[in-house]
């Protein structure tokens, strides 16, 4: 960012579209990986239990919901390592000056060189000399695929472990079910007890990550929307003068950007689906046929299951379809209003 207010806008639209999302996803990152050190042994105590659920795991039908839920995360895991990691070599590709180039004039110290994977062409100093310059590709490539990598595994690592408590709380909803269907009155009170422990537990669990991540979510909610708005803008530029190279880049980062900020509200809306289907499972159980005290008890896991756990954007705003839904009508409709401005100015 520094090269770019020294320098200036001397590169391509799509060349200073890499380093504002770079810079912006590198302070997000920065943040991700300082927050999470600083809460490490909260993050440890959400991961020990995450591990001690597969380990305590036996009867067959808790383990197919985990394992469920365990590939919905490897499958967006390996979604997002591919497209990252696509988009880094693809960068990679793009800057690399063509070998014949280098072979035929490899102590040059005066030419103008390709270009780097991390700024435009013009931010490389025209009388750098070869050997620095691929020292300095070399090791700018290996930090945007090392970049990459820590990215994407931040992300999905968020993404399975809150799979992993919507899961645990699917478990949760089909263990009340087998205990309302129990008609052994001393089942009740040992069971019963081990249900609210647990479900205390998860509760505990859910909010410890809602404290941990809801700055995070802020953070990134922000760096989205900012990338979304300045390419639709550049999109919206590259139309009018059909520049369609730029408009198929501008439309990938967009869509890009959109996954990922459906990936959190996806998870939300998976948490908190999951945490109040517990009390309607409760709620439709047949409560009449058991002990009185055993219903005085559920009704407060109810009461309890009525505070909403849920993610949050800094506390601020609630991570849930509807929400993201309502994100892509607003910037829809400021696109709109921004292509009748620009065809008012043609």
């Amino acid at each position: 960012m520094n090269q770019l207010l020294r320098k200036g806008a001397c590169g391509t639209v799509t060349e200073l579209m890499d380093v504002i999302t770079l810079f912006s996803c590198g302070c997000s990152l920065l943040t991700k990986l300082t927050v999470l050190m600083i809460h490490q042994n909260e993050m440890s105590i959400i991961v020990n239990s995450a591990v001690k659920d597969w380990f305590d795991i036996i009867d067959h039908e808790s383990r197919s919901i985990m394992l469920r839920y365990a590939k919905i995360g490897r499958r967006v895991f390996i979604s997002q390592a591919v497209c990252y990691i696509s988009s880094a070599l693809s960068i990679l590709y793009t800057r690399f000056p063509p070998v014949e180039y280098i072979r035929s004039d490899p102590t040059n110290s005066s030419a103008i060189m390709i270009g780097v994977p991390l700024w435009p062409d013009c931010w490389t100093p025209t009388n750098i000399s070869m050997n620095h310059y691929m020292f300095l590709f070399i090791f700018q490539s290996i930090t945007l695929i090392v970049f990459d990598a820590c990215y994407s595994n931040c992300d999905s690592f968020f993404f399975g472990m809150i799979m992993h408590l919507s899961g645990q709380f699917r478990v949760l909803s089909a263990n009340f079910k087998y205990f309302s269907e129990c008609s052994n009155n001393e089942y009740y009170t040992h069971q019963l007890v081990k249900l609210i422990e647990r479900h205390q537990h998860l509760l505990t669990m859910a909010n410890g990550f809602e404290d941990i991540y809801n700055l995070l979510i802020l953070i990134h909610f922000g760096i989205a929307i900012m990338i979304i708005c300045i390419s639709g803008i550049i999109l919206l530029i590259s139309l009018q003068s059909s520049d369609f190279a730029i408009v198929v880049d501008m439309v990938c980062r967009i869509f890009l950007t959109y996954f990922q900020l459906f990936m959190y509200c996806y998870t939300g809306e998976q948490l908190r689906t999951e945490a109040m289907n517990v009390k309607n499972i409760i709620y439709n159980s047949p409560w009449f046929n058991m002990p009185l005290s055993t219903v005085k008890n559920m009704v407060f896991v109810i009461m309890r299951s009525d505070y909403p756990v849920s993610l949050t954007a800094g506390k601020i705003y609630e991570m849930n379809v509807p929400n993201f839904l309502a994100i892509v009508k607003t910037i829809t409709s400021y696109f709109s209003v921004m292509r009748l401005a620009f065809k008012e100015n043609h």
